[in-house]
């Protein structure tokens, strides 16, 4: 009997494995185009009609918290990002920002505008859509032809770039038919209330035409990306390095703080590692071991997909600091090894800002808890580098060695004091 039992107990922990942790590591085999689209094209026009939420949490009350489009571009040129947002629920306020590197001058740019939520315009039919905001920023894409727009006026800064879509993918399960069985386990978080969710949905390819600055440009990538969270939804202390080739897209997030990170703490981590040359998908999801709630499964885990995945600074450094130039990343898995270091002197800071802070909130309409929440948000701010980085992959029996440009940014918290988890109890 003792042995039935423990068969049994065996049999259903493989079973769970196989249906609940497996997937969120390749998560590219489980979705499409149409699916993809689906869920972005419903979350867009929520922008500016809130009952478009309801068609995916019907159950759930929908206030949009947080918002944003994150794109960057890398061309010869240069190496930018420019990024709508809305900084809190609080305030009617939309940011639009335009930073980055400029390699023919050896120089950073940065500038930013603020416009009204109110100011928002989307259209989204027949596979296509387009978001504006005033002449300000503009993303248009039509997903029949795969093509992408991005046209982004930060005097005295602008950018016009069309991108080929290579590919829509999310490394977030929550609404992926095959695994809608997984959402109330896997829904995008950072904090312990209730009703709290959200999606990351995103786009990349290659730059077919641009013109930054005034230069003009016909080759390069770029990545942008549809963020939304709902209720008391925020972004908390993160590290995300990214880096994107004719070869190769290579995107590794971890969540927590500088320490927790560099410890190698549980924590959850999206991954997106594709060989472009070959065309071949190597991860799409997150570190399922080091996601909390699949800890249980680590043994089996380490079995079927060991993973390694390394965040390393110099101790001295802090993230978010003027200077962060000597850090290293390191991920391993399904045969793909990935080392990446920083150049000496080589990595720029391009944005350093108060992320959640709109500085036009009313205090004293809030109610206390509103008022612990914002008063955790704002201690929470943004960094952005560009890196010339040294990368090493090794990959079915090939070494490749190049030097390329790195996305390097996250969150992080100024007083380490104050915890940004919100206790909603």
């Amino acid at each position: 009997m003792l042995v039935f039992i423990t068969l049994t107990l065996l049999v259903a922990y493989v079973v769970i494995y196989v249906l609940c942790v497996y997937p969120l590591h390749r998560l590219d085999k489980y979705q499409t185009k149409s699916e993809v689209l689906e869920t972005n094209f419903t979350l867009i026009k929520g922008i500016v009609d809130n009952n478009a939420f309801s068609k995916l949490k019907p159950d759930h009350e929908n206030r949009l918290s947080f918002w944003y489009i994150y794109t960057f571009i890398l061309t010869e040129e240069y190496s930018m990002v420019g990024a709508i947002w809305r900084p809190n629920m609080f305030s009617d306020k939309v940011i639009v920002t335009m930073c980055g590197r400029d390699h023919i001058h050896d120089t950073t740019f940065n500038s930013s505008v603020d416009m009204k939520w109110s100011d928002m315009d989307v259209s989204v039919k027949d596979g296509v859509a387009t978001i504006q905001c005033k002449h300000f920023f503009k993303q248009y894409f039509d997903t029949h032809k795969n093509h992408l727009i991005f046209d982004i006026q930060c005097p005295p800064y602008s950018a016009t770039v069309h991108m080929n879509i290579v590919d829509y993918d999310t490394n977030f399960p929550c609404f992926l038919p095959q695994l809608s069985y997984l959402s109330p386990l896997v829904q995008l978080t950072q904090g312990n209330c209730p009703n709290v969710w959200g999606s990351d949905n995103g786009m990349y390819g290659d730059v077919t035409q641009a013109t930054i600055n005034g230069v003009h440009s016909n080759s390069g990538t770029m990545w942008t990306d549809n963020m939304l969270g709902f209720n008391s939804h925020y972004l908390n202390e993160y590290i995300w390095s990214v880096i994107f080739t004719k070869d190769w897209f290579v995107y590794l997030l971890w969540f927590g703080n500088q320490e927790e990170i560099e410890n190698n703490m549980l924590n959850t981590r999206p991954i997106i590692i594709k060989d472009r040359r070959n065309n071949k998908t190597i991860c799409c999801g997150v570190d399922s071991f080091q996601s909390p709630k699949a800890v249980p499964f680590a043994i089996l885990d380490k079995i079927i997909q060991p993973k390694q995945m390394h965040f390393k600074s110099n101790k001295e450094k802090r993230f978010g600091g003027e200077v962060f130039d000597d850090y290293s990343v390191y991920f391993k898995c399904n045969g793909f090894e990935y080392s990446l270091k920083s150049v000496k002197n080589k990595t720029h800071r391009v944005n350093l800002i108060n992320y959640y802070d709109s500085n036009d909130v009313d205090e004293s309409k809030l109610t206390p808890w509103e008022k612990n929440y914002y008063a955790k948000l704002r201690n929470t701010h943004y960094a952005e580098y560009i890196s010339e980085v040294d990368v090493v992959i090794k990959y079915e029996g090939e070494v490749q060695e190049f030097r390329t440009q790195s996305v390097l940014d996250g969150m992080f918290r100024v007083d380490q004091s104050i915890p940004s988890e919100i206790n909603c109890s």
